[in-house]
């Protein structure tokens, strides 16, 4: 036999080498296939972690919001203020008012002390709950009653 080779022998090598290059690239398909599916998995379990973050921030957000709906805003609480002011004012004048009337002494000095006590009650619920309630209606009331039991006290300790 010749060194060099025959028609039939370097068709079988080009086919073996053809066999050789198709496997090759059958494996490349196979492991670009492996990779894409891989790749695929780990993009679907990144969006679901992305999915769980955002919907714990939509949560952290909406407690946020029920959270910021609880506190009363400046305006409000200036407004209440000044109200409370003008209503300490007034106060006030109407006990400077039974002062020089001659009301008792001892009952002066109760109601100043039930009014400033009253006003901290007010004061500290609306610090607290950012509205005022029932004081809205309850410190006139109070007030006016106050007021009552002063004058009678002055009238009764006039007539002694």
């Amino acid at each position: 036999m010749s060194d060099e080779p025959t028609v039939g022998h370097t068709y079988r090598c080009k086919s073996d080498e053809a066999q050789l290059l198709e496997r090759v690239i059958h494996e490349r398909d196979r492991l670009y296939e492996e990779r894409w599916v891989a790749q695929q998995r780990e993009l679907a379990l990144a969006q679901k972690e992305m999915e769980r973050r955002l919907e714990g921030l939509n949560e952290l957000r909406a407690q946020v919001l029920e959270d910021r709906g609880r506190f009363v805003t400046r305006e409000l609480f200036d407004a209440e203020m000044d109200a409370r002011g003008a209503r300490l004012a007034l106060i006030e004048k109407w006990q400077a008012a039974h002062a020089e009337l001659g009301a008792h002494p001892a009952a002066l000095k109760e109601l100043s002390g039930l009014t400033e006590r009253l006003m901290k009650v007010e004061e500290s619920s609306v610090s607290h709950t950012g509205s005022t309630g029932t004081l809205r209606w309850i410190v006139p009331v109070f007030v006016s009653a106050t007021a009552l039991v002063v004058a009678l006290a002055g009238l009764l300790h006039s007539l002694s």
